[in-house]
C-alpha cells in the first residue's frame, strides 16, 4: 500500500480491419494509462475530436502503460481500462486491472477511537508505524486523506522515533473541539522510494464542558423551561 505500480499491455490486432482508436477510458482516477503506438511514440489517451488517436493495422500492436495508486486501497482491488473505437461498428475492448494490496506499511491502531471528550484541553495518544522488509524510510508529515480537505486545527502530531522499523508518533489533541461526533482520515506521508504514504482514522464524541444537575434521577440532563 502506497506505491504506484506500473504495468505494461500488449494490445495487438489480429483481425482483417484497422481499429481506430479513439480514447482510453480507467475505471477510476487511482488507474491511469499511457498509450505508445507501433510506432514507439506516446499518443494522447483522447482524441480532441472526431477523427482517432491512431489506427491501429492488422498484425500491428500497440503498448498501453497502465498505473495504478495503492494509496489508500487494501485487499482485491478490480478495475478496468476500455478502449473506445472512433467508428461504431467496432466492439469497446475492455481490460481488467486485477491488484491485491497488502499493507508495506501498517499504523496501529489503524482506528483511533478516543471516545468520550471534553470540548476543550490537551489529550494525548501514541500510534506506532511499523514497516515490513522496504528499507530506509522516514516520517515526512502529515496530512488528510479527504483530498482538497485540511486536517482538524485542533490534531497535531509530533514524531518520537527516527529509526527503527517501529516509529512512534504522539497524537495530540489540543484546543477547542466542535460538541458531537468528529472526526479524522490522516495520511502518514512517507519519504521513500517506493512507498509514498500510510494512513489511520481518529475519531471521537466531543461532549460540554457544562454538566446540568436536575435534581432529576430519571433524567439527570434534562431542565423543563415549560411556563
Amino acid at each position: 500500500q502506497g506505491e504506484r505500480l506500473s504495468q505494461e499491455v500488449l494490445i495487438t490486432n489480429t483481425g482483417d480491419a484497422g481499429f481506430p482508436l479513439a480514447s482510453i477510458q480507467t475505471s477510476c482516477g487511482c488507474t491511469a494509462a499511457r498509450i505508445m503506438g507501433p510506432d514507439g511514440a506516446e499518443y494522447p489517451t483522447r482524441s480532441p475530436g472526431l477523427d482517432p488517436i491512431l489506427i491501429l493495422e492488422p498484425e500491428q500492436s500497440m503498448t498501453v502503460v497502465v498505473e495504478f495508486d495503492t494509496a489508500g486501497k487494501s485487499g482485491d482491488v478490480k478495475q478496468s481500462m476500455k478502449l473506445h473505437p472512433a467508428d461504431p461498428t467496432f466492439p469497446i475492448l475492455e481490460v481488467g486491472v486485477h491488484i491485491r494490496v497488502t499493507k508495506a506499511l501498517q499504523v496501529t491502531p489503524p482506528f483511533l477511537n478516543l471516545d468520550r471528550i471534553p470540548k476543550s484541553g490537551r489529550l494525548e495518544e501514541i500510534v506506532v508505524d511499523e514497516s515490513v522488509e522496504i528499507g530506509d524510510w522516514d516520517i515526512a508529515g502529515f496530512k488528510s486523506l479527504v483530498e482538497g480537505a485540511a486536517l482538524p486545527p485542533w490534531l497535531s502530531f509530533e514524531v518520537l522515533d527516527a529509526e527503527g522499523s517501529r516509529r512512534r508518533v504522539r497524537v495530540v489533541i489540543d484546543g477547542d473541539r466542535p460538541i458531537g461526533p468528529v472526526s479524522a482520515r490522516v495520511a502518514v506521508e512517507i519519504d521513500h522510494e517506493r512507498i509514498k504514504q500510510a494512513d489511520f482514522a481518529v475519531t471521537a464524541i466531543v461532549e460540554p464542558n457544562v454538566e446540568f444537575d436536575t435534581g432529576n434521577t430519571t433524567y439527570q440532563d434534562s431542565v423543563n423551561f415549560a411556563p
